[in-house]
């Protein structure tokens, strides 16, 4: 599930709902088998930091996410 909170987006000009993505974990769990561990501490980094993309144009350029 992706959380969804309000923000104001820099692309749309305005305050939108965005959403931050969560991690493709099986893809992640693939990586860290072919690479036998040396991939496990991207995925906690992408689990823990994560993208808010605005709801309405998908644009990353988001701030004040409160």
């Amino acid at each position: 599930m992706n959380k969804m909170k309000s923000a104001f987006c820099n692309i749309c000009g305005s305050q939108r709902m965005v959403q931050k993505e969560r991690a493709n974990h099986i893809l992640h769990i693939i990586l860290v088998f072919c690479t036998g561990g040396l991939w496990f501490p991207v995925w906690v980094i992408q689990s823990w930091k994560g993208c808010w993309r605005c709801s309405f144009c998908g644009s990353n350029k988001v701030k004040g996410v409160h």
